[in-house]
């Protein structure tokens, strides 16, 4: 008789044979907390758990996990309207404006851009340094590149070689004389 009670209760009731699903959870890997990053781009690296991306535009019907980013970069009060959007888990590459400190928020939010209750949200603070410009090579002539090897003897070597191989040409044409 128990054993028909207990099956009876199993049947309607099936949600205490499911495990709850686990919220979605965040985890920024770059950049690190108080890291300095050297040039005038940041690539910002995500791993989003238990999380399927969905655009509201595409899929109206809120499901448990599913969702997408939002991210700040540098906005003093993070909100809906001022967020960028990701739908995808790929890598982000953002261009620093100026050097200095920068905050970087990221939110795991609905497909219809409300918040996860808690809140699935993380902030990292780094600093970007812009490195010196390389100096600009100066522009210089042929001749200004090629004046250190023309020295005095050089010049006169050149011009000896060149006559004596003019005379002998000369002289092969015009001054042997021919036996035959």
């Amino acid at each position: 008789m128990f054993k028909y009670l207990l099956l009876i209760v199993l049947f309607l009731f099936p949600s205490t044979l499911y495990a709850k699903t686990p919220p979605p959870s965040l985890t920024i890997a770059s950049p690190k907390e108080g890291e300095t990053i050297l040039g005038n781009t940041v690539t910002i690296s995500f791993v989003a758990g238990n999380l399927t991306y969905i655009n509201f535009v595409e899929n109206k019907k809120i499901m448990p996990n599913q969702g997408h980013l939002h991210l700040w970069f540098d906005k003093s009060t993070p909100s809906r309207e001022t967020a960028q959007e990701i739908t995808t888990h790929d890598d982000v590459t953002l261009k620093i404006s100026a050097p200095g400190n920068h905050t970087l928020v990221l939110e795991v939010v609905k497909n219809d851009h409300t918040s996860y209750s808690p809140q699935v949200k993380k902030t990292v603070n780094f600093v970007s340094l812009l490195p010196a410009p390389l100096p600009s090579p100066t522009p210089t002539t042929f001749i200004s590149t090629l004046a250190p090897y023309f020295t005095k003897e050089s010049i006169f070597t050149a011009l000896g070689i060149t006559f004596f191989i003019i005379g002998f040409i000369v002289y092969l044409l015009f001054g042997r004389k021919k036996f035959f």
